[in-house]
C-alpha cells in the first residue's frame, strides 16, 4: 500500500518537473564580474577618475599577446597604461594579462584560492616578470589576502626563475619617462 502511494506521488512529481537547462560555465565569473561603471567618471575640473576606469583593451600588436585577445580587461587607468607599454614596447616580446593562475592559501583556511596576476611580461632579454599593479597606499599597507597572494606569487616565480614585482603609479609613470 505504501509503495503504491509513493509510486503515485512520484508520477505526479515527475509530471510537474520542467527541464532545467544546464548553466554554461563561464571563465572566472566571480573574478571578472564588476558592478562598477565601464566609463571613467569625469569630475567638474575635467580630471578623469582613475579609480573606476575599466574596459576591454584592444592591442595594436595582437601577436604579442599570449592568451585570448578578445578578453583583455583593464580595471584601472594604471593597468591600461601598463597594457599600452607592453603592447608597444620593443623590449617586450610577449605579454599576458590575468592568464596565469597562482594557487595560494589563506592562513587558518584549508581551501585553496586562485590568484590571477595583472601581467606576465616576457622581455627580449629572456627575463620573465610577473606584475601586480596596485596604488601606492595599497602596496605600502597590504591586506592579509594580498600578503598571502604575493607570498605565493614570489614562491611561484622563484621556482621558475622569474621575478615578481608590484607596480605602483610611480613605476608606471617611469615607464613613459625613461
Amino acid at each position: 500500500m505504501l509503495f503504491s502511494i509513493l509510486k503515485l506521488f512520484w508520477r505526479e512529481y515527475e509530471k510537474n518537473l520542467q527541464p532545467i537547462s544546464k548553466p554554461v560555465k563561464k571563465r572566472r565569473t566571480t573574478h571578472k564580474t564588476s558592478t562598477r561603471p565601464k566609463q571613467a567618471p569625469v569630475f567638474d575640473s575635467g580630471e578623469v577618475s582613475e579609480d573606476y576606469y575599466q574596459g576591454y583593451f584592444e592591442p595594436s600588436n595582437p601577436e604579442k599577446y599570449r592568451g585570448d585577445v578578445s578578453d583583455i580587461y583593464f580595471r584601472s587607468h594604471w593597468e591600461l597604461r601598463a597594457f599600452h607599454y607592453c603592447d608597444n614596447s620593443a623590449k617586450v616580446i610577449a605579454w599576458a594579462s590575468e592568464e596565469t593562475i597562482v594557487p595560494y592559501y589563506m592562513k587558518g583556511r584549508r581551501k585553496p584560492y586562485k590568484y590571477y596576476p595583472d601581467l606576465m611580461i616576457y622581455f627580449d632579454t629572456k627575463e620573465v616578470v610577473m606584475v601586480e599593479i596596485k596604488p601606492k597606499y595599497e602596496a605600502s599597507n597590504p591586506s592579509r589576502q594580498n600578503i598571502n597572494k604575493w607570498a605565493a606569487a614570489r614562491q611561484y616565480c622563484k621556482q621558475r626563475g622569474w621575478r615578481f614585482q608590484i607596480w605602483t603609479e610611480d613605476t608606471i609613470n617611469k615607464l613613459y619617462y625613461r
